[in-house]
Formats: C-alpha cells, sequence, structure tokens
C-alpha cells in the first residue's frame, strides 16, 4: 500500500504531536509537516504537496487569512480534513460547500481518522463527517426539495448503509429503496449515490452526512 502524506495545520503543537505518533504507527502514513497557522499551512502544502491536510477548524475558518481557501489555492490536490473541538453544523457547512472533504471532532478514536484519512484519500468526491446527527441542517434548495422519505433514505446513504441495509432499516423492499433514490438521482442530477449525497450538500438540500 503506498504511503499518505500528511500535513497538520494546528496551532496546538502538543496535540498534533500526539496525532503525528499515532499515525506513523504502521508505515502506512507519513507526516510531512506541521504548521502553526493557516499562512505557514499554505507555503508548506505548495512545497509539499500532502495528500491530505488535517487542518484545525479554527485556522480553517479564518476569514482574515483564509485559512481552507488558502490551502486549497496552494494545493489543490490535497484532500482537507477539519478537525474541531466541537460540532458546528454552520461551520461545518461552510466548510464543505468552500472544498474541506471531512469534518472530524478532535476526540475521534486513531481507527475513525485513520478510516476518515482512506476514505478521503481514496476519492475527491468522498465526503467523511463526525456530527451529532440532529445538529446539521443544511438548509433547502427551492428547485430540487426531496420528499420526507427521499431524505430519510440519502441521509442514510451518506452514513455509508448499503441498499440492502436500508431496507431492512426501513421495513421496506429493497426495490422501494431503488426506487426513491432514482427519483432523488433526477431531482439532483446525479450520476450515482455518492454524487447525490455531494450534490444535496452543495445545493443545500436537507440532508445529513454521518460517520
Amino acid at each position: 500500500m503506498p504511503t499518505t502524506t500528511i500535513l497538520i495545520v494546528d496551532d496546538d503543537l502538543r496535540w498534533s504531536g500526539i496525532i503525528k505518533d499515532a499515525l506513523q504507527k504502521d508505515g502506512e502514513f507519513v507526516v510531512v509537516g506541521q504548521a502553526r497557522s493557516g499562512l505557514a499551512g499554505a507555503a508548506m502544502a505548495r512545497e509539499l504537496r500532502p495528500r491530505i491536510v488535517l487542518m484545525d477548524a479554527v485556522i480553517a475558518a479564518d476569514e482574515l487569512t483564509g485559512g481552507l481557501s488558502r490551502i486549497r489555492d496552494a494545493s489543490p490536490s490535497s484532500q482537507v480534513i477539519v478537525l474541531a473541538e466541537r460540532g458546528d453544523a454552520r461551520l461545518a457547512r461552510r466548510l464543505l460547500r468552500n472544498g474541506a472533504r471531512g469534518y472530524l471532532a478532535k476526540e475521534v478514536t486513531r481507527l475513525e481518522l485513520v478510516l476518515a484519512i482512506r476514505s478521503a484519500g481514496a476519492s475527491e468526491q468522498r465526503i467523511v463527517l463526525s456530527i451529532d446527527p440532529e445538529s446539521l441542517p443544511l438548509g433547502e434548495a427551492d428547485d430540487c426539495q426531496l420528499s420526507r422519505r427521499e431524505d430519510q433514505i440519502l441521509r442514510l446513504v451518506a452514513g455509508g448503509l448499503s441498499n440492502s441495509q436500508i431496507a431492512r432499516k426501513l421495513s421496506v423492499t429493497e426495490g422501494t429503496v431503488k426506487q426513491h433514490l432514482r427519483k432523488v438521482f433526477v431531482k439532483l442530477n446525479a450520476v450515482g449515490r455518492m454524487d447525490a449525497v455531494n450534490k444535496a450538500l452543495r445545493s443545500q438540500v436537507p440532508l445529513f452526512v454521518g460517520a
């Protein structure tokens, strides 16, 4: 398995050091740099071109330094995962719409962080989140309002459930799930399940994406 390069951007060197040590245990990941500000992080990202950037939420959201956007401009191929002290639905939505590929709580376990990094690194279309399901209302889209059942099914898709798992959870047939998803794809002009999730996020269709 190729090594995944990671840049950590956080002003708490103790915390970033702990994360660095935890991630480099088995050789799958290598932390190529640690920065304490968005400006320093952007400079390192431009030079090092890491596959993944783990970025503190406060730095990422800093409008004065343009933390997230500066990183994205410096290294467009890097996938940014934001780590926050607490879940903030509005902030998560804003950062995701501005190009972040994940929003996780800093108290995630090592396994959860590893899985999130693998997921974001494997696909530029995949979004990883770890927030209270009830705390992320993503607004409404005027032109593609989903029905209650369509919204419910798309939430479960975003949570990683297969069609058969969704069917069992909702006590319906798998065919019914597929029928609802086809309607969702048409409404969102999506080509697949994760494309529908991502388009729902970007267009502010009511949807929660959770881990």
